[in-house]
């Protein structure tokens, strides 16, 4: 989409009402302001810190690419440009946002230490999922209080963990808990109904279902092969 404005702060929420979309595109002018410095500002904004943006500009010498970059650009691409070039260059961006979600998948532990992941975002999942550890035990502990705990909203939640993690944050929230069941399970003598009202779950039952979809095993079966 292409939107002209007049100020950084309504770019700055166009953008944001965009998050969800794997890549907006904006088109803009801002009296007084240039590409670079605009750049800048956007990458000073806490939600936009890490939005993928590829800077179309006709300043083409070899500085002014060092410049867009250093300013925060995540590449530079100068006017004429071959619209083929610029559609690989966004998948790739897009490509290594999926592989970073496949990184977190892999090896996100109920220990902070263990995620790898950027360093921007990293702040914000170790400080998540000690949140959420302090409550596991809370049968009420939402999404809302989490994003409250974390002082941001809980749209602006919602597309930051759907961006790092590709879960949503009740998925997030469940799986810290089964990564903690898992652990229990393991490494303790508890049984399937004490580990799920330990970690605040009303029913054995759905506690079960939810172990299961997480690791494609039940409890039980997985309290089997340990012992195997």
């Amino acid at each position: 989409m292409a939107k002209e404005v007049d100020s950084i702060h309504l770019l700055s929420c166009a953008i944001e009402a965009s998050l969800g979309n794997d890549f907006p595109a904006f088109a803009f002018r801002l009296p007084g302001e240039d590409g670079f410095s605009i750049l800048k500002k956007l990458r000073a904004a806490p939600s936009l810190r890490r939005l993928p943006i590829i800077m179309i500009t006709a300043k083409s010498s070899e500085l002014d690419t060092v410049r867009g970059l250093d300013c925060g650009a995540d590449d530079y691409i100068t006017k004429p440009f071959n619209m083929e070039v610029l559609k690989l260059r966004i998948n790739k961006i897009i490509e290594m946002n999926v592989k970073r979600q496949e990184i977190f998948n892999q090896e996100i532990k109920i220990e902070p230490s263990r995620i790898t992941i950027t360093p921007l975002d990293r702040q914000l999942v170790e400080k998540a999922i000690q949140i959420v550890e302090d409550n596991i035990s809370e049968t009420e502990f939402s999404v809302e209080e989490l994003a409250s705990s974390l002082n941001i909203s809980r749209s602006y939640f919602y597309k930051k963990m759907i961006k790092i993690t590709g879960k949503k944050p009740i998925e997030f929230i469940r799986t810290i808990r089964m990564k903690r069941a898992q652990q229990l399970l393991t490494e303790s003598q508890m049984q399937v109904s004490e580990i799920a009202y330990t970690l605040g779950y009303n029913s054995p039952k759905v506690f079960s279902k939810h172990f299961k979809d997480e690791f494609n095993i039940s409890p039980s079966e997985f309290i089997r092969q340990q012992a195997e």
